[in-house]
């Protein structure tokens, strides 16, 4: 019950209101921060790092980190979709839902209207949507209702994922890497990290950027000048090595973002809808 009414307050706040020092703010909170929701302790609520805190204190497991061993096509996705349709599951990839189907003289969903004109009906409709795509698939009826009009307020947060190649191995630490002074939140070298990536003809470094507000809109060029500018100050030895190549994944709404305040506004599991 605290920790749900440090909501009001950013961690920052709450951290220098206890006593606790400005270097370990700078030094590990806003890093801590950064990897729970990509941005900084000053920007985000405190009940989000203290519930973090609570399960590092009360589980002994908490702070382990857990990382697929290939790609999560082959290693997650594939597996799952086989294992489901041998249960008799059918698994439609390629389609969308264009709206949920409301109906408002019973009061409750009828359906999911997809892209090609059909209506998939069912006894129970579950949606893994994030918010910003769950919202636009809402009728105006269910969006009248407090529990759906009050996502309004849940926004994602904006960040770039960039996967680095180059000729030779640039890293030493076989595990997830946090940063807070840098436009690099969290990354790894996958070949550290997860088995299928072992090919010996050097590192593949993951990163997330974020914050990015300031980043998204960059082009390529500019975007991984400050990449590699943050990366090259963390890891001086990959200066030496050759980038081969590069990708960027601009992900305009990924995790909302848990600012103070917002955390009342985000329904419950079970809406009011039958």
């Amino acid at each position: 019950a605290y920790i749900d009414q440090q909501d009001n307050q950013t961690y920052a706040a709450w951290h220098l209101r206890h006593g606790r020092g400005q270097r370990t703010l700078d030094d590990v909170m806003h890093t801590m921060a950064l990897a729970l929701n990509f941005q900084r302790a000053d920007r985000v609520s405190a009940k989000l790092v203290l519930t973090a805190l609570l399960h590092f204190a009360q589980e002994t497991n908490a702070p382990k980190m857990g990382l697929v061993k290939g790609s999560p096509h082959e290693r997650l996705w594939a597996p799952l979709i086989s294992t489901l349709e041998g249960r008799g599951v059918r698994v439609e990839l390629g389609r969308a839902v264009e709206q949920i189907v409301y109906d408002p003289l019973e009061g409750r969903v009828a359906g999911f209207a997809l892209d090609d004109g059909s209506t998939i009906t069912g006894d129970v409709y579950v949606s893994a949507m994030p918010v910003h795509n769950l919202r636009k698939r809402l009728p105006p009826a269910m969006k009248a209702m407090p529990e759906f009009g009050n996502l309004r307020f849940l926004k994602g947060q904006p960040v770039v994922t960039a996967v680095l190649y180059f000729d030779r191995v640039v890293t030493e630490v076989n595990n997830l890497m946090f940063s807070a002074d840098t436009c690099l939140s969290v990354y790894a070298d996958l070949p550290r990290v997860s088995p299928d990536y072992h090919t010996g003809r050097g590192s593949i470094v993951e990163l997330v950027v974020a914050p990015a507000e300031q980043l998204i809109g960059a082009p390529d060029d500019v975007l991984l000048e400050t990449v590699l500018a943050d990366f090259y100050r963390l890891h001086p030895a990959a200066r030496g090595a050759r980038l081969l190549k590069y990708h960027f994944v601009r992900i305009p709404n990924s995790v909302y973002s848990a600012r103070p305040g917002v955390d009342q506004y985000r329904p419950d599991q079970a809406p009011p809808v039958p």
